[in-house]
């Protein structure tokens, strides 16, 4: 036999940590806003507070719409109190079972006030079986979590199995009272059946706490162990890279060694052709015009090799190659191009125009003496032996543009995109001497310029290779001596 109970004293007590719950998940809610879970949970405690508070406060006769308006806030609570546990276990409260819970609240209410209003039973059946569904989704979502320790999986179950066995203890009272009661305060098994509620549901949510706690323990865990992961990918791609650079350190070692054997290897013959004109114009007393100026332009060929491979073959560990910019006259720039050809007896074959030469430029002379005799030399190589190569100067949107047009054997399609690539020959040029560098070389020189080439097909045959170069400011005209 159970020891008196004041059903008030038991729903006082349910009220107390209904709201104290309620309390503690506001303070949840406002620390992690954005879960849903902790708001349901606030408005079903409050809910079920009211719900419970408004029973306690029943008076002797309570009309039909005051007991409905008690139920209805108690199974809202409920409800609610579900929808919020399940949120936090990331799960969804079925919308067939919210409406089959509904359905059998209305439907058991509705009977009970309609048939015998004077009897509580039907009601707290009622209030049973939606109390056990709810039940029942819960502990599958919580035997489904498998996020939790199992040792706090199985506590929970065995409370909810506790709970599921008082209210089948509750509805089976109902069959032994006679006759039965209209007031629940009126029945101390009652008291007893609100204090084991208020206990179990403030059992539930503290194993919720422990839940939303074991939740974020092992989110951190997860992000952790994912930066753990990152740190060690970016240690591997750090180490790949260091590992690459080590290797590109060794081949650009590999490439100054053998740079400076080519370096060394050039000079010497340099030298000793630049020796020999030396030489020859001191042994001849009095040597013919035509010698003398064959020995001068074998002395400035020499000589420009000699810049040359000062310049871009790097004498020195570290050098850095680059441009040295300065106004330069385009006529004179002209006049070097066409030396370099008369030297080699090509000047018949190659025509300048100067119609717009009579300016000055920013530019590196040396590098476009270079570019200038590769293509002009491009054009004559691959032309026939009657043909000319013509080379113009202009000045076009803010650029300085040079055109070398010939009526050579001109570019296959297919070799548009590769033609400049570096030791690549288009598939026309078998026929003839070369190793596919001197285009290459051209553009990067132009690329020192922040310039451009471009090829393109000549109207009637050939190739246009046209030059254009940024003027930072605008051509400077020369100054007329007369």
């Amino acid at each position: 036999m159970l020891p008196a109970l004041d059903p008030v004293t038991a729903l006082t007590s349910v009220v107390a940590g209904k709201v104290l719950n309620a309390i503690i998940w506001i303070i949840l809610a406002m620390l992690r806003p954005r879960l849903a879970g902790p708001k349901l949970i606030v408005f079903g405690s409050l809910c079920g507070a009211l719900g419970f508070w408004r029973i306690g406060m029943r008076g002797p006769d309570p009309s039909a719409l005051y007991l409905l308006t008690d139920n209805t806030l108690v199974m809202t609570g409920i409800l609610l109190l579900v929808a919020g546990y399940l949120e936090l276990m990331r799960k969804r409260f079925s919308f067939r079972v919210l409406a089959a819970c509904i359905g059998i609240t209305v439907a058991g209410f509705a009977y009970g006030f309609d048939t015998t209003p004077e009897n509580v039973a039907i009601r707290v059946h009622t209030v049973n079986l939606v109390a056990l569904i709810v039940l029942i989704v819960i502990s599958r979502a919580v035997a489904e979590d498998m996020l939790q320790p199992k040792l706090l999986r199985v506590t929970i179950l065995i409370v909810m199995a506790l709970h599921v066995l008082v209210l089948f203890v509750r509805s089976g009272a109902q069959f032994f009272k006679a006759p039965p009661q209209a007031q629940l305060l009126d029945d101390p098994v009652q008291a007893w059946m609100f204090l084991e509620w208020g206990l179990f549901f403030s059992l539930l949510n503290l194993f919720m706490l422990v839940t939303l706690v074991m939740q974020y323990a092992h989110s951190l865990t997860t992000s952790v162990e994912a930066l753990e992961a990152e740190v060690a990918e970016r240690r591997r791609l750090q180490e790949e890279l260091s590992e690459r650079l080590a290797a590109e350190t060794t081949l650009r070692e590999e490439q100054y060694q053998f740079v400076r054997l080519v370096s060394h290897e050039l000079r010497t013959p340099l030298a000793v052709i630049s020796r020999s004109a030396e030489m020859i114009a001191l042994t001849l007393e009095e040597p013919a015009p035509s010698i003398r100026d064959r020995l001068a332009k074998i002395a400035s060929a020499a000589a420009g090799l000699f810049g040359l491979i000062d310049r871009f073959l790097i004498t020195e560990r570290h050098q850095i190659i680059g441009p040295e910019i300065e106004m330069t006259a385009i006529d004179a720039l002209l006049d070097d191009v066409r030396q370099h050809f008369v030297a080699v007896q090509q000047d018949g074959r190659l025509k300048i125009s100067r119609d717009h030469a009579a300016i000055a430029a920013p530019f590196d002379r040396a590098m476009m003496v270079t570019v200038l005799t590769n293509l002009i030399d491009n054009g004559l190589k691959y032309s026939r032996a009657e043909e000319t190569v013509s080379l113009s100067v202009s000045v076009l949107d803010g650029k300085l543009v040079f055109r070398v047009a010939d009526k050579g054997i001109g570019i296959v399609e297919t070799d548009s995109r590769k033609i400049g690539q570096r030791f690549y020959r288009g598939a026309n040029t078998t026929d003839t001497a070369g190793v596919g560098i001197g285009l290459y070389s051209a553009r990067k020189l132009i690329d020192y310029h922040a310039g451009t080439i471009s090829l393109s097909d000549r109207e009637g045959g050939g190739t246009i290779a046209e030059v254009r170069l940024p003027l930072a400011a605008r051509p400077t005209p020369i100054q007329d001596p007369s």
